[in-house]
């Protein structure tokens, strides 16, 4: 089979009307799924071949997962020993087909991302603590080198305390950026977010400590009643003597 390179590959699906769906999900890893897909039987055919069966094809290549452009690395119907590779699945719906490639990164690594690569020139994931920043180089050059690239939603999802985005639309833990040919030179990702929740255990903890004192309170009482009545005597009849003496004075 005829090996082919990861940009001439790109080349045909965005020149034939396909779309792009990149899935980031922050966890404890970062997984990436990328869809690659178009009308379900569409008539579109690319040098005399069926688009949809390009793209069904395209499932049994091999796509390695990190970018270089020095390393000589080609797709292919082949693995080449020591060399990470995009899962490849076929993609499919009630309006759509076409493919999905997905990889588990760490933070460390995702930078490294062949996909990534293909949108933006940098990317940068920058750790504080428990903070993480993701920030994209501005304008998406998939549009410059791919000009009949109709469509790519970036959508990335994450459970995590989510402190800014520049995100288009939120839904739920969903956070989506669309590109376009009218934004693509101006539109980048910045997204911040905060893996180690806010923690409320100490101000739970004093909340709980208060019916413990009342509950101490209520048995030191029940426990010397008649000493506390006394006391209580004493300090009316002390109150009392006060009172008529300071009477008697005025007169």
């Amino acid at each position: 089979m005829k090996r082919i390179f990861f940009l001439v590959i790109c080349l045909l699906f965005f020149t034939c009307g396909c779309s792009v769906h990149y899935e980031l999900t922050l966890d404890e890893n970062v997984e990436e799924v990328n869809h690659v897909y178009t009308k379900e039987n569409s008539s579109e055919v690319y040098q005399n071949v069926d688009l949809n069966r390009i793209l069904n094809s395209y499932t049994q290549s091999y796509v390695p997962v990190f970018f270089d452009e020095n390393d000589g690395v080609e797709i292919g119907s082949e693995k080449n020993e020591g060399v990470e590779y995009y899962k490849i699945a076929p993609y499919k719906n009630s309006e759509f087909e076409g493919f999905t490639s997905s990889y588990q990164f760490d933070y460390y690594n995702i930078y490294r991302s062949r996909m990534i690569k293909e949108c933006f020139d940098e990317i940068s994931v920058q750790k504080n603590d428990t903070v993480y920043r993701i920030n994209t180089s501005t304008g998406c050059k998939a549009y410059k080198k791919y000009s009949l690239l109709e469509d790519l939603t970036i959508d990335v999802k994450t459970d995590y305390n989510v402190i800014s985005s520049n995100a288009d639309e939120v839904k739920g833990n969903h956070y989506y950026w669309y590109f376009t040919k009218d934004n693509q030179n101006s539109k980048y990702i910045s997204f911040v977010f905060n893996t180690n929740p806010v923690d409320l255990s100490d101000f739970q903890s004093n909340i709980e400590e208060n019916p413990a004192q009342e509950n101490q309170i209520v048995e030191f009482a029940n426990e010397h009643k008649v000493m506390i009545l006394l006391i209580a005597f004493g300090i009316f009849f002390v109150v009392l003597t006060i009172l008529i003496l300071f009477k008697n004075r005025k007169k």
